[in-house]
């Protein structure tokens, strides 16, 4: 959806910057040679990264100029994200908002007005590239949605949705090869570390997904639910299925069709990436069919 002409976004850099004068200072300099282009500066950050944490990269599509998890940065700014053992059995629950039952009011109550500030920020920076600019932004923050929903009228709601077991897998194995890299320790995690990751973030999910399943059940004209393995099959029809939300019209914008072919061909020259941690749920200490009941409840 970020090559759609229409849309703005707050790129991870934005977000873990959020100054507008700072913003357009870099812009002014960078345009006129004084300062690295913006591509470089993007191909210097990823080359860097993936030298040092090429399991982050292989996991999780990354560059610095682009809209990334909107609620991290913000968090990081508030010193929150401390990974350990003690970061998945307590902050993990308190860092994700799912519903008011787990939120925590001190950390989440400036989040929308954050959200407002940084949006307008965006338009103003992006104004002289049109004055039909639409904001998107992507992230974890349920607990607040329907505030969103609210304060915003015109706004619109999309969720991707995986098979509950791989996802969980694929999450607490992100997580795990994320602690190492940040913390520096030894390459094979403690039990301790594995179990308190595996319970904790187990929990998350299954609240996250109930919560998930009943606002978006209530969606109506302005939201909808894309399955994964229904992207992956048939591209375009997913893609549809967004902008049937997303523009009055619905039609697919020809940046969006030209980027879904640019992507089934980069797709196709891929490396499959090997992963040094791949660990299954059961080893997470996770009983993955008991699992699968809690979510079929």
């Amino acid at each position: 959806l970020d090559n759609d002409p229409q849309f703005v976004s707050p790129a991870g850099v934005m977000t873990l910057l959020p100054f507008l004068w700072l913003w357009k200072t870099i812009s002014y300099f960078s345009r006129r040679g004084l300062l690295p282009s913006p591509e470089s500066f993007s191909a210097a950050v990823i080359a860097s990264v993936s030298k040092d944490a090429p399991e982050f990269v292989a996991r999780h599509e990354f560059d610095p100029l682009k809209p990334d998890t909107f609620e991290v940065p913000w968090l990081v700014n508030r010193g929150f994200f401390q990974i350990g053992p003690e970061f998945g059995a307590e902050n993990m629950i308190k860092a994700v908002p799912v519903s008011d039952k787990n939120i925590d009011v001190e950390i989440w109550d400036d989040f929308v007005s954050y959200t407002d500030r940084i949006m307008r920020k965006v338009l103003c920076f992006n104004r002289k590239r049109s004055s039909k600019n639409r904001i998107m932004i992507k992230g974890h923050f349920l607990a607040v949605a329907k505030t969103l929903e609210a304060k915003y009228p015109n706004s619109r709601f999309i969720t991707v949705v995986r098979e509950p077991a791989k996802r969980l897998e694929s999450l607490l194995n992100f997580m795990i090869a994320n602690r190492l890299l940040i913390v520096e320790t030894p390459l094979i995690p403690t039990m301790r570390d594995v179990l308190a990751i595996g319970e904790a973030i187990t929990r998350l999910e299954l609240d996250y997904m109930r919560e998930e399943e009943n606002f978006f059940a209530s969606g109506g004209r302005r939201k909808t639910c894309i399955q994964f393995a229904e992207y992956v099959a048939n591209t375009k029809s997913a893609v549809a299925k967004c902008y049937a939300v997303i523009n009055e019209d619905g039609q697919v914008p020809k940046e969006i069709l030209s980027a879904i072919e640019r992507g089934r061909e980069e797709h196709k020259n891929r490396s499959k990436m090997k992963y040094r941690i791949k660990l299954s749920l059961g080893e997470f200490g996770i009983d993955e069919e008991k699992f699968k009941k809690q979510c079929n409840k």
